[in-house]
């Protein structure tokens, strides 16, 4: 995890990511194993992927969600191998 949060699951086999301390933004991931759930903290593993399928969503004004390019740094915060 970047940052403390919460994983959820979705219907299509995919994570959602979400956290207080950064309420604009959205994460999906997808291609995931050995999923953990629920509250997680900074650092801690979400799972495992061989292929991950990542996708950044940030809350429009209207109340929308729009997918956004993430920063280099957010990508390596996000993936790192065990």
């Amino acid at each position: 995890m970047p940052f403390d949060g919460t994983v959820e699951p979705t219907e299509a086999d995919c994570v959602l990511v979400f956290s207080a301390d950064v309420p604009a933004y959205l994460f999906r991931l997808c291609g995931l194993n050995q999923v953990k759930l629920g509250s997680r903290q900074k650092d801690q593993p979400i799972g495992r992927a061989q292929h991950l399928v990542f996708a950044m969503l940030r809350r429009e004004p209207n109340g929308t969600w729009a997918i956004v390019e993430p920063s280099p740094k957010f990508i390596e915060q996000l993936v790192t191998k065990s």
